[in-house]
């Protein structure tokens, strides 16, 4: 899901009895927590973990990448740059990271049909079927 979609939803459903506690990372940003406050809803907005980068001396071989999120595809970018991702399988978890990438001028080869880790899975496992039957 977005934050966009999950806005939506949230104030279709909220009441202002509830209690929400918003759990997220130092980069996601506070802007999420302050559009479900419209709701009226009790929301606690708590950073539990730092986003920070590793460190590997060097890109491991791969032919498929899959990002799980936009910070993913800008600490890849950072560290191995756009070149690396030549004729590679670019796999991503949704819409937002793939707009990273978009941003960054490339294109996604597929976008999880569903914004999920089996949802990836299982959108790769059919475009790899689906090309090997062409071919």
């Amino acid at each position: 899901f977005s934050a966009r979609s999950l806005e939506r939803i949230a104030t279709a459903v909220l009441k202002s009895e509830d209690k929400v506690l918003r759990i997220r990372s130092d980069k996601a940003g506070e802007a999420l927590a302050n559009k479900l406050r419209k709701t009226k809803a009790m929301i606690t907005d708590a950073i539990i973990y730092e986003n920070h980068s590793v460190n590997h001396d060097e890109l491991p071989e791969y032919d498929i990448v899959f990002f799980s999120s936009s910070s993913a595809v800008i600490n890849y970018i950072e560290k191995w740059k756009k070149d690396s991702l030549k004729d590679k399988i670019i796999l991503v978890i949704g819409k937002p990271t793939a707009n990273a990438l978009i941003n960054i001028g490339i294109e996604p080869d597929i976008i999880a049909n569903e914004a999920t880790v089996q949802g990836a899975i299982d959108s790769l496992a059919c475009d790899l079927v689906s090309k090997s039957l062409v071919h």
